[in-house]
């Protein structure tokens, strides 16, 4: 009784412990311990009294008041609370003293006797009438970790069997699970009884029969949904419905159990709709056939006679598809519409990809169709080449070589049209930006452009004018222009690319045409500087330049 008092005085869950003191003092005093009386000539513990040391002396004070009043009336009243609240204070501290020097020895003296007797031995230790007596210490640590493993193994076993219960086990696994809550019971029942340890034996065999059950679900599982899809393909929507739900039971996120639970429900209504369309089928109404199925495929993707079916009839349009394109690309090719031939086998290749009609109808109209685009791309450069247009002659014979580069007229008129196309350009080049001619290096170039346009063949009116208009930018780039200079007879003047010219009123000068920079300087006035563009064929101009601005 004393071992079973202590083990709920240290209990986890604060519940289960003693209320109050008052509780656990009737409880100790329902106990019956055997008397035991100290040996003779042994007296029992004495308690010495010893009065309390004398106090030091209070520590003189050192100081004196400068005032020779004496105290108010409040400051005596604080005096008085103060010493009264020694006086009490003094007055419990020797309260205190007389009951742990008096009353405390006898209460110990009367429970040491009880706490020294040996406990009987449980039950449990009595094997084949040999009696033991046992450790009280070590029997109470057994206790301990028994009832600790207990309360550790008990919320676990009892979470699984609830949720095991929640799986239906009672249809498919009831011996297990009645073994496994009888086993719980009698847990609780030892427990109650401070059996920890037989307790503890009871949810061990308890979860293994969890253990058991736990592999026979997945068991079941398997058979569940095994028999639902058979029924589902004998068309027994009832059967198939409730091995699903029984799957369902036992895994609720079994997603192939919703799909069959699904698919039993729509059962009878895609199989009414396979039987139409199966009708269908055979008096040649292919296309309301193949709707039938579809709609079945809607209901219940998965079912085979309607897939099949309407593959079946996909198939069949298909090949009928496939040989109307190939003979409209046939047709298109015998009347030499090479376009509408490569729009038909290309039809023909979607329907069936990589079928040999479609790859050689394709081959057969990329012939045609690139003999037709040779002839286009020769007509039009032909007809660019006699008009000068030697840049787009040019281009057009470049396609048609990238048909066929063997094609000899493309490749002749491509070493014709390339030379005459660079010099067009070449010309045109110097007569869009005619002041590049005012350097010399470019007029240079531009004469040697020149001399060839005048040898080449044939000479056309396009060439003629590019010639004629070239000539007389050159002459007329080479022709000076008039140009006069005022200044105030002071300022320093030099013509970039002329000289100085030195000091002066007026000077006037004939130069080349072009961009020349005038740069007038004198002592103690800031520089000047003029730019000047002179054209050909432009009027005399006065140019002033006077150093004015004093530093």
């Amino acid at each position: 009784g004393l071992a079973r008092l202590v083990m709920g005085c240290l209990e986890k869950d604060p519940a289960r412990r003693p209320r109050d003191f008052s509780i656990l003092s009737r409880e100790l005093a329902a106990l019956e311990f055997p008397a035991q009386q100290p040996a003779e000539g042994s007296p029992g513990p004495r308690v010495e009294l010893r009065p309390p040391q004398e106090p030091a002396p209070a520590i003189e004070p050192q100081w004196r008041r400068r005032d020779l009043q004496g105290p108010s009336p409040d400051d005596l009243r604080r005096q008085g609370f103060r010493r009264g609240l020694v006086a009490a204070v003094f007055a419990f501290l020797l309260v205190a003293a007389g009951f742990v020097f008096l009353a405390l020895p006898r209460w110990v003296e009367r429970q040491v006797p009880v706490a020294a007797t040996a406990a009987e031995p449980p039950a449990a230790a009595v094997e084949a009438g040999t009696e033991q007596q046992a450790d009280p210490q070590r029997d109470l640590q057994a206790l301990a970790a028994a009832k600790t493993r207990y309360e550790e193994l008990w919320p676990a076993v009892g979470e699984r069997l609830a949720a095991i219960g929640e799986r239906g086990a009672s249809r498919w696994g009831s011996e297990l699970l009645a073994g496994a809550d009888e086993q719980l019971a009698r847990a609780e029942a030892d427990a109650g009884e401070l059996r920890y340890d037989i307790a503890v034996a009871a949810l061990e065999r308890a979860d293994a029969n969890l253990d058991q059950l736990e592999q026979l679900a997945g068991i079941r599982l398997r058979e569940a949904l095994a028999a639902g899809a058979a029924a589902l393909d004998a068309g027994d929507a009832g059967e198939a419905k409730a091995q699903f739900e029984l799957a369902l039971l036992i895994e609720p996120a079994s997603s192939a159990g919703r799909r069959g639970l699904e698919r039993a429900g729509s059962l009878d209504e895609v199989r009414g709709l396979v039987a139409e369309a199966r009708a269908l089928e055979r008096d040649g109404r292919g296309d309301e056939a193949a709707e039938r199925y579809r709609q079945a495929l809607r209901l219940d993707a998965d079912t085979p006679d309607a897939r099949e079916g309407l593959a079946r009839l996909e198939a069949a349009a298909s090949a009928e598809a496939f040989s109307r394109a190939v003979a409209e690309g046939l047709d298109a090719l015998q009347r030499g519409n090479a376009a509408a031939a490569r729009s038909a086998f290309e039809r023909a290749g979607r329907i069936r990809p990589g079928a040999p009609e479609a790859r050689e109808g394709l081959a057969a109209a990329d012939r045609a169709q690139g003999q037709s685009a040779i002839e286009a791309h020769l007509a039009a450069a032909r007809q660019s080449e006699s008009a000068e247009r030697w840049q787009e002659a040019l281009s057009e014979y470049r396609k048609a070589l990238a048909i066929d580069p063997r094609l000899l007229p493309a490749q002749q008129g491509l070493e014709r049209t390339e030379p005459r196309a660079q010099l067009a350009a070449e010309l045109e080049a110097y007569l869009s930006r005619p002041e590049r001619l005012f350097s010399n290096e470019v007029r240079n170039a531009a004469r040697h452009a020149l001399r060839q346009a005048r040898s080449a063949t044939p000479q056309g009116p396009v060439l003629a004018r590019q010639v004629a208009e070239l000539d007389a930018l050159i002459s007329a780039a080479e022709t000076p222009v008039k140009i006069a200079l005022s200044s105030d007879n002071a300022t320093e003047v030099t013509v970039y690319r002329v000289g100085s010219l030195g000091v002066f009123e007026r000077k006037d000068l004939e130069l080349l045409p072009g961009r020349y920079t005038v740069v007038g300087s004198r002592a103690g006035f800031r520089d000047v500087r003029r730019e000047i563009t002179l054209l050909p064929g432009s009027p005399p101009a006065t140019v002033v330049i006077r150093c004015e601005e004093p530093i």
